[in-house]
């Protein structure tokens, strides 16, 4: 029986076969162990409801959100939702266009472009999405 089992793995790793393939492809994501299954599957434990792909369409209003907020440089608004490095570069533009007396020319964009998903990632057991 195992030598069965063997012998039909390895048929199904190395079929040709179009609907092989992509039943294979399909089953290698949803059951993969990357970071992006590891931090939907948190997301989903917070809510069941959690789409990556949703999301993602999500992340376009929250980037205009937070683009036209550092335009106007509203940095009370800001620190709510920005930290680290983003916070500090954040800061930095800031202070710069108040000591010099400047501000952006465009402080409101009408739209984003759909964002391009980047990589995720699960740090200290909490899910990281970066677009």
């Amino acid at each position: 029986m195992k030598e069965v089992k063997e012998k039909v793995k390895e048929q199904i790793e190395t079929s040709e076969h179009r609907g092989v393939s992509t039943a294979r492809d399909v089953s290698g994501l949803l059951f993969s162990e990357s970071a992006t299954s590891q931090a939907t599957w948190i997301m989903k434990a917070y809510d069941p409801f959690f789409d990556l792909f949703d999301f993602h369409q999500e992340c376009s209003e929250i980037f205009e959100d937070f683009y036209n907020s550092f335009l106007r440089g509203d940095l009370e608004y800001l620190e709510k939702f920005v930290s680290g490095q983003a916070l500090a570069i954040t800061k930095t533009d800031i202070k710069l266009r108040k000591e010099g007396q400047w501000e952006h020319e465009i402080t409101e964009i009408i739209s984003s472009e759909f964002p391009v998903f980047q990589a995720s990632a699960v740090i200290s057991g909490k899910p990281y999405f970066t677009f």
